[in-house]
């Protein structure tokens, strides 16, 4: 008897659905073709069940299924690395301390897959990644319990340059992320934080839908790099945190 992948999967659909009505509706066919497809496999019952040749088969038919939906997963994301294009949200600090080398990077790894940026706030890059507006974003994840400080700013900037200028005019002092050191100009005074005080960087795609095979690629291009080389984690975000800030002043 030669068994083809169609047959197999409409006569695994069948068995699990436990009948054929259902199991057409999940695969798109017409229930006659699916009665068709797996007639001598199945009893005609209420539940459907497997004959003594379906029986053996069963454990087969699962197997290469799944072998070859992971091979057409593989070959999918393979397809990602020829095109594509990716939004990726990031703040203001990030677009400018880390995205520069992120983007040689992924241009020197993934020179098909071109990644437009998206510059906002916190907020406005979580909201981008839920909306569907961005495809991935890299966030910050959400302090862990209540311990963590509290500060009042006496303003609120979005440019690295405003905040950096304001410094230098004495204004007052700035907390800053670990990754925008390279770029505070050399009279400005750097002084860690104390208490110690953290945070993760996360690049992740949408929580709440599959991620796009392009973001995918870029993710596992990041996640290869070398520990130490980046300070980015590659993950959906949770609430872990580890990139010390700095004092600008």
């Amino acid at each position: 008897m030669a068994l083809n992948l169609p047959q197999l999967r409409a006569f695994v659909a069948v068995v699990d659905a436990g009948g054929f009505g259902t199991a057409a509706a999940d695969l798109g066919l017409r229930q006659s073709a699916v009665s068709h497809a797996v007639a001598s496999l199945v009893v005609r019952s209420t539940p459907v069940r497997a004959t003594a040749l379906g029986e053996v088969i069963l454990p087969h038919a699962r197997s290469a299924l799944a072998a070859t939906d992971a091979i057409c997963d593989a070959a999918t994301r393979h397809d990602a690395t020829t095109g594509g294009t990716v939004r990726l949200a990031a703040t203001p600090t990030v677009c400018q301390g880390l995205l520069p080398s992120l983007l040689r990077h992924w241009s020197e790894h993934l020179p098909a897959i071109r990644v437009r940026v998206f510059e906002g706030s916190g907020e406005e890059t979580e909201t981008w990644l839920a909306s569907a507006a961005a495809d991935a974003a890299v966030v910050v994840d959400p302090p862990a319990g209540s311990g963590a400080q509290e500060y009042t700013p006496a303003h609120r900037v979005r440019d690295l340059g405003t905040l950096i200028s304001m410094v230098q005019a004495g204004l007052g002092v700035s907390i800053l992320p670990e990754v925008s050191r390279p770029l505070i100009p050399q009279d400005l005074v750097l002084v860690r934080v104390a208490p110690h005080h953290s945070r993760r960087l996360v690049l992740c795609g949408p929580r709440k839908r599959p991620w796009p095979p392009a973001v995918r690629a870029l993710v596992d291009s990041v996640a290869r790099i070398p520990t130490g080389a980046t300070s980015l984690v590659c993950r959906p975000h949770g609430t872990d945190r580890n990139s010390p800030p700095v004092a600008a002043g």
